[in-house]
């Protein structure tokens, strides 16, 4: 038994050839015109396109049907999401993993004894630009030449 209207698999046929005609359109208007539309004009016309497309996908339908459909994949984004959230939660909880040093098998706490004390050092150590070496100081050099 059918009822009147489109039927659910005569959709996605009507939507392709409706885009294929569009893209055909534009394609051919645009091999005319050789200016380039600026970008907020081509934003605004696929936004128009996707609510043109909604509309009908709706009309289409009905509402009740539409809606179940929209319940539908809100349920599989959420399944998505709560996929994905697992995902990194468990890439976290092994880098963490990873990142810690193994724990020593329990062991009598060391008595605490004061850190010794250093002495400050006599000379202060040269800055880089004064060392002369390393794989940045040839850079520092190239750099001070360039900006004179």
């Amino acid at each position: 038994m059918s009822r009147p209207g489109l039927e659910a698999w005569q959709i996605s046929l009507i939507v392709t050839a409706l885009v294929v005609l569009v893209e055909f359109a534009v394609s051919t208007v645009a091999s005319r015109v050789r200016p380039r539309l600026p970008s907020q004009w081509r934003t605004a016309l696929l936004v128009l396109l996707v609510i043109l497309t909604t509309v009908v996908f709706v009309a289409a339908l009905g509402p009740s049907l539409a809606d179940e459909l929209a319940s539908v994949a809100a349920g599989i984004a959420a399944v998505a999401a709560l996929w994905l959230t697992y995902r990194s939660y468990n890439s976290t909880r092994e880098q963490r993993a990873a990142e810690k040093p193994a724990e020593p098998a329990a062991e009598a706490p060391a008595p605490e004894q004061p850190a010794p004390v250093t002495p400050a050092p006599e000379e202060p150590a040269p800055a880089p630009a004064d060392a002369g070496q390393g794989p940045w100081a040839e850079w520092l050099r190239s750099r001070r030449k360039t900006r004179r």
